[in-house]
């Protein structure tokens, strides 16, 4: 349960962390100390430094030093350090793979802009954005699937 929960958080860190490494401490900080107690304030405080210390993203140095820590107390096989290491690294990282996929199916037409800005309709709102990433809104939470429905429908339609 451990593990997931690790995954989740970087997870999340990951796509709600904008902004670089340093906009993500906070975020981080908040995971790790204060919403599941897998360390104290003193013992993030020694990873940040030896992130900064160490070549790299420091949001990615971060991740390792801490899922290798929370990985470690998670039981007496000495693997889990690695595991934990491994996951907290790869959740974190799997958002900018995510917008990486999004450049090919950009290639391919497709206008996330155009996309929300009709979708978001359904939802009595609106939105918008760039090629690549757009976002919306509205006051009609009752037209989410609907908009939802309309996305997909208006992607297959552009992709070429």
């Amino acid at each position: 349960m451990i593990f997931l929960q690790l995954f989740l958080s970087y997870l999340k860190i990951g796509f709600f962390g904008f902004g670089g490494g340093y906009a993500m401490l906070a975020l981080i900080q908040h995971e790790v100390v204060v919403r599941h107690s897998w360390m104290t304030n003193t013992e993030f405080t020694d990873i940040v430094a030896i992130s900064q210390m160490t070549p790299g993203p420091i949001a990615i140095n971060s991740a390792t030093y801490v899922g290798y820590t929370v990985g470690a107390q998670a039981g007496d096989n000495p693997f889990f350090g690695i595991l934990g290491s491994a996951i907290a690294t790869f959740a974190v990282c799997l958002p900018s793979l995510t917008v990486m996929l999004g450049d090919e199916i950009t290639a391919c037409g497709v206008n996330a802009g155009a996309v929300v800005r009709e979708a978001a309709k359904l939802m009595q709102g609106g939105g918008g954005g760039q090629n690549f990433f757009a976002t919306a809104g509205g006051k009609n939470p009752e037209g989410l699937q609907a908009a939802i429905d309309k996305a997909v429908e208006l992607i297959a339609a552009q992709v070429k």
